[in-house]
């Protein structure tokens, strides 16, 4: 279980599991008491990691109320944190590209997932945690997962939210997950599939940057049959966007004012003073449904000898809505995740319990 090191007053968490997507990053908020993952604390913040320059104005979080923090990773400022939108320039792209999982702006989300983790146990001194679970889209499982595991190993130093001081952070261990099978996991130890011990289960993930398919034949992965497609809600949204203005893809805040319209599934939502009806971009929202729901079709072959489908993620109640309507025949075998937001994240840490039974639940 969690503890405390006498020696060296070093707090050791166990196990801690961050989601970084495209869209959001979801992390637990694990105290120093065990618990199972059913009951864990989850925290999330905007997938997006502005830079400072030399001469920009930091973010001073104790003196102007900002939920953030500034991480440094070699040698360049970034903020992260829940109010991130008040340090975006006008113009912050977020780009879904294949070596995300490589590049300075996802650790300074990993190191800024750390800060609220540090801030939530109220420990001030160092920390280690034994067992960090990650996660990747499959289509960059195979080439990314070992070097993400050699870049978030060892020590980090995170600024302190709230102070100028820094803690140490170090990790022993990491465990790259493929996505989808950290929402399969929770959905099943929830109740929320009942299946038999040789089905065929289908989960489509529809993230923010990508839409996962994940077929398991029983416990185990058919890969051959699974896949990924790197547009999600974030494709969604750009597509209303260039609906009206192109040059909106870019700007943070009205990506994300038509992201959360489009997952919450709102009747309209404004800009510029403007009321937009989300009903007149159906077409342009379908058509990015049906290229997703083309390549998963391609990838299975059939989808005549599934026996359950589960749609999750954050665009998760959205796409399963599209796809039943499109092909019906599969209504009775699907099902939504009503915990999509946070599932994959519960899942990796439920799964860090079972692979690291250290953790004493």
């Amino acid at each position: 279980m969690n503890s405390i090191s006498q020696d060296t007053a070093t707090t050791i968490f166990d196990i801690q599991a961050i989601d970084v997507g495209y869209y959001q990053t979801k992390f637990t908020l694990a105290s120093r008491q065990a618990v199972p993952a059913s009951q864990v604390k989850v925290d999330r913040f905007p997938s997006i990691a502005p830079r400072l320059g030399a001469t920009e104005l930091i973010l001073e979080t104790n003196q102007v109320g900002l939920d953030g923090v500034v991480v440094h990773v070699n040698g360049v400022a970034y903020v992260v944190g829940k109010d991130v939108k008040h340090q975006c320039k006008g113009s912050e792209p977020r780009d879904v590209l294949d070596d995300f999982a490589a590049s300075d702006r996802y650790l300074a989300l990993v190191e800024g997932a750390f800060s609220y983790m540090l801030e939530n146990a109220g420990v001030s001194g160092d920390v280690c945690i034994q067992n960090l679970m990650l996660g990747l889209p499959i289509n960059t499982y195979q080439k990314h997962s070992q070097t993400l595991k050699a870049r978030i190993v060892g020590d980090h130093f995170i600024s302190q939210r709230f102070s100028d001081s820094r803690q140490r952070v170090t990790v022993n261990n990491v465990h790259v997950i493929v996505q989808p099978r950290g929402a399969l996991t929770n959905f099943g130890i929830s109740g929320g599939m009942s299946r038999p011990s040789d089905a065929m289960c289908l989960v489509v993930d529809v993230g923010g940057g990508t839409v996962d398919w994940f077929l398991t034949y029983g416990t185990r992965p058919h890969w051959a049959r699974s896949g990924a497609y790197p547009k999600g809600t974030l494709a969604c949204a750009a597509a209303v966007s260039d609906s009206i203005n192109p040059t909106w893809r870019d700007n943070f805040s009205l990506m994300e004012k038509i992201g959360t319209a489009l997952r919450e599934e709102a009747q309209s939502f404004t800009a510029g003073g403007e009321n937009y009806v989300l009903a007149d971009f159906n077409s342009a929202v379908e058509a990015v449904y049906q290229e997703v729901a083309d390549k998963i079709l391609f990838s299975l072959g059939t989808i005549d000898d599934l026996d359950c489908i589960l749609f999750t993620g954050g665009g998760g109640r959205m796409f399963g809505k599209f796809f039943v309507n499109k092909y019906p025949k599969v209504k009775r075998i699907c099902s939504i995740d009503e915990d999509a937001l946070y599932g994959n994240l519960r899942g990796f840490f439920a799964i860090g319990q079972f692979v690291c039974p250290a953790s004493g639940v």
